[in-house]
């Protein structure tokens, strides 16, 4: 018979560390109290009492001279905050994976929106990431409650959710809550919080199980980590869950080929040894495998990993960072910071689960159990000589603005941070660098030093070299009659300076409008988006004049359509010479009444019959297009079924 233990079975690392503080403190002679059993096992706890510790279930509870020890699966907010105001002493042995799901949900409950959390609403973890909920929050323990949940919520398709889970939660029924979520709500945010460790250990007993003629399960029967190990082996092979080796059902195991062994995140390490002792003390065989697997794993935690590049396999993706697997009990992780410089970037688009990753270790926490990564820097090497042809051939280049600096910007470019000196950002100097934070820039990389690896780019320069190259295909292309699309800079008395991309034309006050009477101020604005013709232009001098006028808007163009010779029509006097009268026909045209065209007798002047403001009756004797000249008469239509009205009148 072969037996085989998983590498992964026993103590995590928050179990470890609570077990740890708790005989730390005994060792120095102070008197401890748990709130709960520490962990869920039997058998630690019973040690733990016989050590001296007591368990207490309610906080008020505490007797005189002890020292509380919070558990590793955490408390409600408002126990901590009791014990401080009431300086109960007390040391944390939260786990800090736990300690960190209790931050998101309160930062994302203060942000105003809806939690929800995939665990067991009884579980004493669950209680605790509850307490920091600011708002309403809901407890699923599977995907078809939430269904159920989301449901019964008015408008939940468009409510703003977070999703976390407790860290012990089924890795496989987690997917299935990830997929609803993202099916059911516009815009979730989602943690993927399973505890690496939980999840590798779910994974490894899985695979475990499915080669195995039996399973062995070892943990406390009201541990939840250690009930999803045996309905996971469950599902593959014939499982035993047991706590002690008293429980080993010999007789079966004795005709099974091949028995693996697994064990929840609370079994002590001395407890699984026990039984795969009687397994194989009882059958007479050892497992060379297993002799050495101890220590092959006390050899992974041997020696400074600092700087060394590794392997690690993506187990999941949050918006913040990636756990990942390297082969090592403790949980590798790669912050953001560390995968990327681009602000904008969002994780779960870059990579997925199962995604193998070239890194650098950059720091290792044993008092967190974490490894923390970076591919940013491994991936720094790869890029650099990329960076030094860029600078040798002045290519333009393109990156996002990530953080604004004393003297200037960072751009974050590939794994690197260009430099971009105040002096070289360009544009309007009034406006803050702040407003450039998160957007895209083009730059050219004006310096580099391979040593320092440092790089200073330019905006400005390459906005210099493209309005050049634009300039260059402006005057190649420019035509008398051509219509562009430019924005209004500026606007002055003489007329209008319009933006056409790598130039500024003018619209001369004469050209902005066919009605004299406007100011420019009155026909556009500063920022507006205007439609231009080109009237002339002068490359050697720089110079384009353009045109706002439209044809269809030429009055003389409205005056031949609306009102051709003989058109008798409504209109008013607008100015009174000694040779006549001036009436309004369209905005920027009157015509003459002469004096001789405003009675039938003759008259000295044309104050005897009109005034100005006064409306009268004409009609169009003569249109002089190209000398701009209209000519009106008042005569012969006093009675309009005589001339009779011809179309165009206007009442």
């Amino acid at each position: 018979m072969n037996i085989m233990v998983a590498e992964t079975a026993g103590f995590c690392f928050g179990v470890k560390r609570a077990v740890e503080m708790v005989y730390n403190l005994l060792s120095k002679g102070v008197k401890v109290c748990t709130l709960g059993s520490l962990i869920h096992n039997e058998y630690v706890v019973n040690k733990l009492k016989n050590a001296g510790v007591i368990v207490i279930e309610d906080i008020k509870d505490i007797p005189v001279g002890y020292t509380l020890v919070v558990r590793s699966h955490g408390v409600t907010k408002s126990c901590t905050d009791y014990m401080d105001k009431n300086s109960i002493p007390y040391v944390d042995a939260t786990c800090p994976f736990v300690k960190k799901i209790h931050k998101t949900v309160e930062s994302e409950s203060f942000l105003g929106r809806k939690v929800l959390i995939a665990g067991d609403i009884n579980h004493p973890e669950i209680m605790g990431i509850m307490g920091y909920c600011r708002g309403d929050c809901m407890v699923f323990k599977d995907h078809q409650e939430l269904k159920k949940i989301a449901e019964k919520c008015k408008n939940f398709s468009v409510m703003d959710v977070s999703l976390v889970a407790q860290t012990t939660f089924d890795a496989n029924e987690w997917i299935k809550c990830v997929n609803l979520t993202k099916n059911l709500f516009t815009n979730p945010i989602i943690y993927d919080t399973i505890c690496n460790t939980t999840q590798l250990r779910q994974k490894e007993s899985e695979k475990l199980s499915k080669i195995s003629t039996c399973m062995v399960v070892i943990g406390g029967k009201n541990s939840s980590n250690t009930c999803k190990l045996y309905n996971i082996c469950s599902k593959n092979c014939k499982t035993f869950w047991i706590e002690t080796c008293k429980e080993l059902d010999l007789d079966y195991l004795r005709n099974c080929e091949c028995v693996g062994i697994t064990a929840g995140a609370s079994t002590p390490e001395e407890i699984i040894e026990e039984v795969e002792g009687a397994m194989v003390t009882d059958f007479e065989s050892g497992n060379e495998e297993n002799e050495n697997f101890k220590e092959l794993l006390e050899e992974s935690f041997k020696g400074d990993y600092h700087g060394r590049r590794i392997k690690g396999t993506v187990v999941s993706v949050n918006p913040s960072e990636i756990y990942v697997d390297v082969g090592r009990k403790q949980s590798g992780i790669v912050p953001k910071s560390e995968f990327t410089n681009d602000p904008n970037a969002k994780l779960e688009e870059l990579v997925k689960v199962g995604d193998e990753l070239d890194l650098l270790v950059i720091r290792t926490d044993d008092q967190e159990g974490t490894i923390t990564l970076s591919k940013l820097r491994v991936d720094a090497d790869k890029h650099w000589d990329e960076i030094e042809e860029s600078y040798k051939s002045g290519e333009i280049l393109e990156g996002v603005v990530c953080k604004v600096v004393k003297s200037g910007i960072l751009v974050a470019y590939k794994s690197f941070n260009v430099f971009i000196p105040a002096s070289h950002v360009g544009g309007n100097r009034t406006i803050p660098f702040e407003e450039y934070l998160n957007k895209s820039v083009r730059f050219k990389i004006i310096e580099v030093d391979s040593r320092k690896r440092r790089i200073v780019g330019s905006i400005k320069e390459a906005k210099n070299e493209e309005r050049g190259q634009e300039l260059e295909k402006f005057w190649s292309d420019i035509e008398v009659g051509k219509v562009y699309k430019g924005i209004v800079r500026s606007i002055k008395s003489y007329g209008v300076f319009v933006d056409l991309g790598c130039i500024d034309g003018l619209v001369h006050v004469s050209e902005l409008t066919w009605d004299r009477s406007k100011k420019p101020s009155d026909v556009v604005s500063v920022g507006q988006e205007i439609e231009v013709r080109v009237k002339s232009f002068d490359r050697d001098k720089g110079k384009v004049s353009l045109s706002y006028k439209k044809e269809d808007d030429n009055p003389w163009t409205v005056i031949k359509n609306k009102y051709p010779v003989g058109t008798v029509f409504e209109t008013e006097i607008v100015n009174i010479v000694p040779f006549g009268a001036f009436a309004r026909v369209v905005p920027g045209v009157d015509g003459l009444i002469h004096i001789s065209q405003i009675a039938d007798h003759r008259i000295e002047s044309p104050g005897e019959v009109l005034s100005v403001g006064q409306k009268v009756r004409v009609k169009v004797r003569e249109i002089d297009e190209e000398n701009k000249r209209l000519s009106l008469t008042m005569k012969g239509i006093d009675n309009p079924q005589e001339e009779g009205l011809q179309s165009g009148e206007e009442d």
